[in-house]
């Protein structure tokens, strides 16, 4: 029976770890501002990254593998990312340098 007691204590203690570990739901919204004074609203999603372009448009870039920092992209358009900075590239255009906004 203590056998048992224990067994539980020690299954109730890791789902609350791991719930302890669970990201939150709601996707983080970050500010971009850009070397040509352009800003970029990224809204971070589980497995993708919802750009807000100064123009009004949104762009959905599907998240890519990475070996550091962050990487999303589609055909058209690329943002790549590590800590604080990131760059915005559109096309064959050259990769435009942003920083958080602060």
């Amino acid at each position: 029976m203590a056998r048992s007691g224990v067994l539980v204590s020690c299954a109730l203690g890791a789902v609350l770890l791991a719930a302890c570990a669970t990201p939150p739901t709601s996707p983080a919204t970050v500010r971009y501002v850009c070397d040509d004074g352009s800003v970029l609203r990224v809204q971070f999603e589980a497995d993708a990254a919802l750009v807000s372009l100064p123009d009004g448009n949104v762009m959905r870039l599907p998240q890519q593998p990475a070996a550091s920092g962050t990487w999303y992209a589609t055909p058209q358009y690329t943002l790549r990312g590590k800590g604080d900075e990131a760059s915005w590239t559109v096309g064959r255009r050259t990769p435009l340098a942003c920083r958080v906004e602060r």
